[in-house]
């Protein structure tokens, strides 16, 4: 009964724009799969808590005008269902208790998702947790008690530490730009973990073709061997950063490797390979514009 009130309130409050999408699934391709494959057997609900991330999703992608603390009271909503399902102690956690996870690997899977950019009605992208934090004032003058307000900050909170800092604000080319190259990156995490034998030059080749399809979309210049220049700076950096997270491998249970640190030990044996330079060259600006231009 719970979890039925929650979804009428979230879609209820972004209506009629979440009515009218009602059934539609905004996740990435796989994700809700990857998630649910990572559950043990009945621990946490996750469809549950991607149903309510697509109300809220479906909801300002239909708002022309944006109302705060209407989007606000949505956020909210997606965050107590999230620890009613995720959450060891939930009344515990409501009440201000720190989040003890039933699964720490699911957790920080949904907060990625959840803190994913997302498109609104009114022309920009926003994330949630910063959306929150930048709105903390119209939440204060939303409610007089404190409790909603604390379990909003909470919240971003919460997704700061599993997730990481979020994109940025992105036009809505730039959006499906970056859920493009996202899904390109899944496609190499997907293979490294299926890999039953290490193959430098295989992989090396992977990140390859990953460099050139960031490049297609968010480089300022067609010269890419030699450096890196950014439409965008902050939206690449962002996309540098999911890059740069450990990649499970499949030829070592338990091994996993950083793109940027593999590149760095077996570029000179690549490129020793290599008929030509301009893929070691591209790799080595992938690496030093890129990768560890984050820092």
């Amino acid at each position: 009964m719970r979890k039925m009130l929650m979804t009428f309130f979230v879609l209820a409050i972004l209506a009629p724009g979440a009515w009218a999408q009602q059934g539609q699934n905004l996740m990435p391709e796989g994700i809700l799969r990857k998630i649910q494959s990572a559950v043990k057997a009945d621990r946490v609900d996750v469809t549950f808590v991607l149903d309510l991330l697509d109300s809220v999703r479906s909801g300002v992608a239909e708002m022309k005008q944006e109302h705060p603390s209407e989007i606000l009271q949505s956020m909210l909503f997606l965050y107590e269902g999230l620890v009613s399902e995720a959450a060891k102690n939930p009344q515990q956690v409501l009440a201000g208790d720190a989040f003890e996870a039933k699964d720490a690997d699911v957790l920080k899977q949904l907060c990625e998702e959840i803190n994913r950019p997302m498109k609104t009605g009114w022309g920009k992208t926003i994330s949630v947790s910063d959306y929150i934090t930048e709105h903390m004032n119209e939440a204060r003058q939303a409610w007089t008690a404190a409790e909603p307000v604390n379990r909003l900050d909470a919240f971003a909170d919460l997704l700061i530490d599993n997730a990481g800092f979020p994109f940025p604000p992105m036009t809505d080319a730039e959006l499906k730009a970056v859920n493009q190259i996202l899904k390109n990156i899944e496609k190499v995490r997907s293979g490294l973990a299926t890999s039953k034998q290490e193959k430098d030059i295989a992989v090396l080749m992977s990140f390859l073709n990953l460099y050139e399809k960031l490049a297609e979309k968010f480089a300022d210049n067609s010269d890419i061997a030699s450096r890196f220049v950014a439409k965008n700076p902050q939206v690449v950096k962002a996309l540098a950063r999911e890059m740069q997270k450990p990649m499970k491998v499949g030829w070592r249970e338990g091994k996993t490797i950083v793109m940027g640190q593999y590149i760095e030990e077996h570029l000179q044996g690549a490129s020793d390979e290599w008929f030509s330079s301009e893929s070691a060259d591209e790799l080595f600006a992938f690496n030093r514009d890129i990768l560890y231009g984050i820092q």
